[in-house]
């Protein structure tokens, strides 16, 4: 088993000619060594590599701060004004303080639960938890797309399996009633 990131060699097909397969910015790339030979196809793969390091070094260092005011207003256009005002306001109020300064690929998924559950002990319902983490996770794939991050970081499962279920709707013998 190779380790994570240095990419695999593979036969495709009844010729046996090697593939190779490496990452390049967040998505696995295949390609054909067009040869037999796993030396060859080594040092190919390892040019590849060396070629997606140095690529991956030319990308800028930023801030989740710096991507959030990127992604906010690039989407304020395409959202209604209550949705916008809403994302800011969780963006502000909440992430901000905590993923604001920091680099995008510092952020793991202990950081993630530490966040959220100094939120829930505020008395953050499970359903507003998930929508910061829908939100940073909007934000981080914006800089995955904008080559500013390479991949995303893992992020936890929804809060609670049960389904959020809104109450007061009337069925039609309670609206009869109401009439009355």
């Amino acid at each position: 088993m190779r380790p994570r990131y240095t990419g695999s060699i593979y036969p495709r097909g009844p010729n046996g000619i090697l593939q190779i397969q490496y990452p390049l910015n967040g998505r696995l790339v295949r390609e054909s060594a067009k040869t037999t030979s796993r030396d060859l196809a080594q040092k190919l793969l390892n040019k590849r590599l060396a070629e997606a390091r140095e690529g991956a070094e030319r990308i800028k260092p930023t801030t989740v701060g710096a991507l959030a005011a990127l992604y906010l207003k690039s989407r304020e256009a395409y959202w209604k004004p209550k949705t916008a005002e809403w994302a800011k306001g969780i963006w502000a109020n909440h992430l901000k303080p905590t993923f604001g300064d920091r680099n995008p690929a510092s952020i793991l998924l202990g950081d993630l639960h530490v966040y959220l559950s100094k939120i829930k002990a505020e008395g953050v319902s499970d359903c507003y938890c998930n929508r910061h983490m829908v939100l940073l996770k909007a934000i981080l794939r914006y800089g995955l797309r904008n080559k500013a991050l390479r991949e995303l970081p893992e992020f936890p499962e929804k809060f609670s399996e049960a389904p959020y279920v809104r109450t007061g709707h009337v069925d039609s013998w309670g609206f009869v009633t109401l009439c009355d």
